[in-house]
């Protein structure tokens, strides 16, 4: 929620309905720092998706090959580069970069301030499910996937700590955006 502790309590117990489940829940604890943590955790584990075709195993990425998303996914592997940070069963790669967006919050750099990369730096987010999780980006600023992808295709804010994945990639048919993130 992107708020100290303290202010998040504060913002949650101004919420009356979150009081009360939090009670019964947490009879002991209430509305505190381990309670949200295991609410939100109890929570990510109710998250399951199916099966991908990509998941699959080679037979099934064969068929899907021959189908039309072959386009889709050959351009998520090459020139769009989505698999650079987006690979593996869950579609990220599990680290940090900066994507350069528009956005005074440092990331990564407040803890790691003489790396230059980790400015502006935020975790690569899996893309499972990802069509059910907007807005986008680590705050929420980008609205859909499409204008996700006219981030990435215009390339973001040129800075030093911009990941070397980010650049501008020339994509000129906007139909690949609904298509690679459908």
């Amino acid at each position: 929620m992107n708020l100290p502790i303290d202010q998040l309590i504060e913002k949650l117990k101004s919420i009356s309905g979150y009081i009360p489940p939090f009670r019964a829940a947490f009879p002991k604890e209430g509305l505190a720092p381990e309670s949200i943590a295991k609410a939100i955790a109890t929570y990510e584990r109710t998250v399951v998706s199916g099966a991908l075709p990509s998941t699959r195993g080679s037979k099934a990425m064969r068929k899907r090959s021959r189908n039309r998303q072959s386009a889709d996914f050959t351009l998520f592997n090459t020139k769009a580069g989505c698999s650079n940070c987006h690979s593996g069963w869950n579609f990220t790669d599990d680290s940090f970069h900066d994507t350069g967006l528009p956005d005074g919050d440092i990331g990564r750099g407040k803890f790691f301030p003489s790396v230059i990369k980790m400015g502006h730096a935020f975790k690569t987010p899996g893309l499972r499910e990802i069509t059910r999780r907007g807005p986008y980006m680590h705050d929420g600023s980008v609205p859909s996937l499409e204008a996700v992808m006219d981030h990435y295709n215009n390339g973001g804010i040129n800075r030093l700590s911009r990941s070397d994945q980010i650049k501008p990639l020339g994509l000129s048919n906007r139909k690949w955006a609904s298509s690679l993130c459908s």
